[in-house]
């Protein structure tokens, strides 16, 4: 019995990670009842890394359960595949369209109780895996007593739409921003908005932290492009990604966060801080 997960890297770096999770467990799963199970890194449209670089970044170690693993720009967009047929994929989408495709090489035996679904509530977490490399944790220990963030320190992360500032928000949600800078010590804050990150440091220079993404003032930071569509280096895009990783990983290691957000929903992008547990206070519309 075969079977094959799909992995669709074409939205944030924490819904990529958020899918690993989902996966790993299903694929436990699978294996239990006898499949062997092929996994497919499908990075097409990723913002993020390439291929040559993908395990520099993440530990293929967590991948090892699988029977064999191909990295591929190319997907499988069409719902049968050799001898596998595509039982699932998150959210009704197509094959090669969102997160993770399931393919089953006897669909009519498959059960839904084999997928392990990721939940949104806060308090049901997945449990942690080491995501990355040692090379990549190694750095962001080093990074964080760089930019002084060896002592404990309070985090704002402010959410905007995918490829729009909003710095227009920034008014909005000012005066708590202020409350929160002047009422601690220390503020690392992590904005998907270069121009918020960059408003809200001037506030306070000496208490707010933010790290400086290569290229963010020609491109802004997180969801902008992979380096081959802005002109760079697989190894500038490398760089650039690593920051996104540091800020995911400094959120998650902060004693609390004040999630700003249109949004009115949380953000997978939080995926460690709420495996580690940290208080996590919204403020939606």
């Amino acid at each position: 019995m075969r079977a094959l997960i799909q992995h669709n890297f074409t939205s944030g770096l924490g819904d990529f990670i958020v899918g690993i999770y989902e996966y790993l467990d299903t694929v436990k799963t699978l294996k239990n009842f006898g499949y062997s199970v092929e996994l497919i890194l499908n990075i097409n449209n990723n913002q993020y890394i390439y291929a040559e670089n993908f395990f520099d970044m993440f530990n293929k170690n967590i991948f090892d359960i699988f029977d064999s693993i191909k990295i591929v720009d190319v997907p499988i967009n069409q719902n049968v595949y050799q001898d596998l047929t595509r039982v699932f994929t998150l959210g009704g989408a197509g094959a090669g369209q969102h997160w993770w495709d399931l393919f089953i090489s006897d669909p009519n035996n498959f059960k839904w109780d084999w997928l392990t679904i990721y939940p949104q509530e806060q308090d049901k977490t997945p449990h942690d895996i080491k995501i990355f490399t040692d090379k990549i944790y190694k750095e962001y220990d080093d990074t964080k007593i760089e930019y002084g963030l060896n002592i404990p320190y309070k985090s704002i992360f402010f959410r905007t739409e995918d490829y729009n500032d909003e710095s227009e928000l920034l008014v909005k949600y000012e005066s708590i921003i202020k409350e929160i800078i002047l009422s601690n010590d220390k503020i690392f804050v992590c904005s998907n908005s270069a121009k918020i990150k960059n408003k809200i440091k001037k506030i306070d220079t000496v208490k707010v932290v933010t790290y400086d993404i290569p290229y963010e003032d020609v491109f802004g930071n997180h969801c902008t492009g992979r380096g081959d569509k802005l002109g760079l280096s697989s190894s500038e895009s490398f760089r650039r990604t690593k920051y996104t990783v540091f800020d995911m990983l400094t959120l998650s290691d902060s004693i609390d966060i004040s999630h700003i957000s249109e949004w009115n929903r949380s953000s997978n992008f939080l995926i460690f801080s709420k495996i580690n547990k940290i208080k996590i206070t919204p403020f939606y519309d």
